[in-house]
């Protein structure tokens, strides 16, 4: 039990790490994530804090060119742990004007505070991290050996951006008893065949290329 749940966790950051970062032209064995998923072209849902390489900082009134950009509205932003550091900071400031733009306030799923930013959820997540690196346009380039970081807005459901399974729903656990081939003991096989559906290219919006 314990080393099941040990390889569901693994899988569980693999997964998310994929939603963000997989690029299925590199690696077949895994989906392409947000960032090779959100529009450039038309239309463009996509900016960049900065046209080089070495970022900048996240102003309010970027935030809000990317929620006016999802016309169909957004369930959900999303940044890395240095950036949301940075939001409950300006939450509890009554220096500015700032403050006034986010709220706290219960997420009905689960009942617990959400900082929201516009009345939007808004979140950090581990996986987006602080290290990515940006080419000279500002775009982003690597999940790694930079010091930049993305957010992300996001609009889920059937119409917009959802996952898909091919067998089931959710991960499988297949246990082999006994000596299988190859191997001298049992083998425990994790599988979890799903995919990301973009159906609206106003799913997904994202700001790059922010230092903290």
């Amino acid at each position: 039990e314990v080393e099941i749940q040990a390889q569901l966790w693994g899988m569980t950051h693999e997964f998310v790490k994929g939603f963000y970062y997989g690029d299925n032209a590199t690696n077949s064995k895994e989906p392409s994530g947000l960032h090779k998923l959100v529009s450039t072209s038309a239309p463009d849902m996509h900016d960049t804090r900065a046209a080089d390489a070495t970022g900048a900082a996240l102003t309010l009134a970027a935030m809000d060119t990317l929620i006016s950009k999802m016309k169909a509205g957004v369930d959900m932003l999303v940044c890395s742990r240095e950036i949301y550091k940075r939001f409950t900071a300006a939450r509890r400031s009554t220096a500015t004007g700032i403050a006034g733009n986010f709220s706290s306030q219960p997420f009905e799923e689960f009942g617990m505070p959400v900082l929201r930013y516009s009345g939007i959820p808004l979140f950090q997540d581990d996986h987006l991290t602080q290290l990515e690196l940006c080419d000279a346009s500002g775009d982003y380039s690597a999940e790694a050996t930079g010091a930049t970081s993305t957010l992300f807005a996001v609009k889920f459901g059937p119409d917009y951006l959802h996952g898909i399974s091919f067998s089931q729903a959710g991960p499988r656990v297949e246990i082999l008893k006994g000596p299988q081939q190859d191997y001298d003991g049992p083998i425990i096989w994790l599988y979890w065949d799903v995919g990301f559906v973009l159906r609206s290219p106003f799913a997904i919006g994202n700001i790059t290329n922010i230092t903290n």
